[in-house]
């Protein structure tokens, strides 16, 4: 059974350390019919658990996030910062672990390879195929880890007519960068405990979970020399507006929101998981989460969540799995640890 829970929206920042965990922050807000979330989306504390089920993917040279400086990591005056995110969420199917983000994170990725070609052929006239250890990654901070994600990505085969392609991007994952992350994929073929068939989300609510890029934040640490990345984690529970046979629509108007939680760019590539009373399970991936605070050319006159995402069943998955090669192959993990003496003081 599942516990019920009156709001049209519920925004839930799980800030997090790198090391460790920081207090939550939560946002209510009473505006539409009561949302169901069921009970296995939350622990013991009513605090939701759907992080374990995706994470952030940095895009970084071979050391990650490590050794970066701070004005690469934060957003200023509302801009996107210098090192770029985007989310990764994680299912299985037949026994195998997949990763799937959005086309347009990947082809994110793909530009700033092609930035980081040109700076080796200006400056140390190297040119071809640059080795994997002098290429541009996704990894996944994680405690003293930054978790290499060794693997090509594949888009999804579309219309070339009409250029017209789903943002989606899909690969294999190593169980190794599941365990290293502490996360857990979902089992789509689960059908009699989690997987919703899309016909039933009218009378389903559901949350969209992901990490915006503009709510990092650097904290200290017991040296002076090391600071520490401070990632947040968001739930947004949210109406189902609209399925079709290929998207998703959340909508959901507010009375009022934190004035930090604007831009909820780095979303992109998060599950979209329907839940009501009973049931509940992924039923589509975040493409695009627009600003949350109405624009001056706005129909909406209050602060508005307004999602968009690619519709997700097994039908639609087993075709984008046709894109993955038959012979898979992982790249070398460039998976790092910060060792930190014990004795070691700033």
């Amino acid at each position: 059974m599942g516990y019920r829970r009156t709001i049209s929206l519920h925004l839930k920042l799980n800030q997090k350390w790198s090391r460790q965990w920081g207090p939550p922050q939560f946002i209510h807000n009473v505006k539409q019919p009561e949302i169901i979330v069921h009970n296995e989306l939350t622990d013991d504390n009513q605090d939701f658990v759907t992080g374990k089920f995706c994470a952030p993917i940095f895009i970084c040279d071979q050391n990650g996030t490590l050794l970066k400086r701070d004005n690469e990591l934060l957003a200023k005056e509302n801009n996107y910062p210098n090192i770029r995110n985007g989310t990764l969420t994680f299912i299985k199917y037949n026994d195998v672990i997949y990763g799937i983000t959005c086309r347009h994170v990947v082809e994110a990725l793909n530009k700033y390879n092609e930035i980081n070609k040109k700076h080796w052929l200006d400056n140390y006239h190297v040119s071809g195929q640059l080795p994997d250890v002098a290429q541009m990654h996704f990894f996944i901070p994680k405690n003293e880890y930054q978790i290499h994600i060794n693997s090509d990505f594949y888009f999804i085969r579309g219309d070339e007519f009409t250029n017209e392609y789903p943002d989606i991007a899909i690969t294999v994952i190593d169980r190794n960068v599941l365990k290293l992350s502490n996360r857990v994929p979902i089992d789509i073929q689960d059908v009699d405990n989690n997987f919703i068939i899309n016909s039933d989300t009218e009378n389903m609510g559901a949350i969209a979970v992901g990490y915006p890029e503009l709510l990092r934040e650097i904290g200290d640490t017991n040296t002076n020399l090391i600071s520490e990345l401070k990632i947040s984690v968001v739930n947004i529970v949210a109406n189902i507006a609209s399925v079709t046979s290929n998207k998703v629509r959340l909508l959901s108007e507010l009375r009022e929101v934190d004035p930090k939680v604007n831009n909820l760019s780095g979303m992109s590539g998060g599950p979209i998981l329907g839940t009501n009373e009973e049931r509940w399970g992924l039923i589509g991936i975040i493409t695009q989460a627009r600003d949350i605070q109405p624009k001056n050319d706005s129909f909406f006159t209050e602060p508005t969540v307004w999602i968009e995402g690619e519709k997700i069943d097994i039908k639609l998955l087993e075709s984008w799995i046709t894109a993955i090669p038959k012979i898979f192959n992982f790249k070398q993990s460039l998976t790092k640890c910060l060792y930190m003496p014990s004795n070691f003081k700033g």
